[in-house]
């Protein structure tokens, strides 16, 4: 019976809705040329989101946001000494992020896709804690 309930408690894990987790890169047309974005997204201890991107248009590097607040299916942040915000929502299917950045200079969408290499090890780590679980007792 303990191991019918540990299977079922690893398949759930497994099967756990999209995440914003990762990294993320795409490019903002801003019109006359592209911004290319690299924005990874992290759990925080306390459970919230942190934001950090890249961007060497702009010569940015490791721009952490100030505020991060999750939404139902993403998160919005803001970088407040630049006066950036970026409202961010997951695909269904997990991805992308459907972004939308405003700043002084005005608005613009980018669609940014989910680094598969973020993804594998985040899923390495759980497969391992799952099967620590999965381990039989010693008597």
């Amino acid at each position: 019976m303990r191991w019918l309930l540990l299977s079922i408690a690893a398949s759930a894990a497994l099967a756990q809705a999209p995440s914003p987790v990762g990294t993320w890169r795409g490019a903002i047309d801003a019109g006359d040329f592209l911004i290319h974005i690299t924005m990874r997204v992290a759990k925080t201890s306390d459970g919230g989101l942190a934001v950090a991107v890249d961007s060497p248009e702009r010569n940015a590097k490791d721009a952490k946001a100030d505020v991060v607040k999750p939404t139902a299916n993403g998160f919005t942040a803001e970088w407040k000494s630049i006066s950036v915000r970026c409202e961010a929502t997951l695909t269904s299917d997990g991805a992308a992020l459907d972004t939308n950045w405003d700043s002084p200079e005005g608005s613009a969408p980018a669609r940014l896709k989910k680094e598969a290499g973020a993804d594998r090890a985040a899923l390495r780590g759980q497969r391992e804690r799952i099967s620590g679980m999965l381990q039989p007792a010693t008597r």
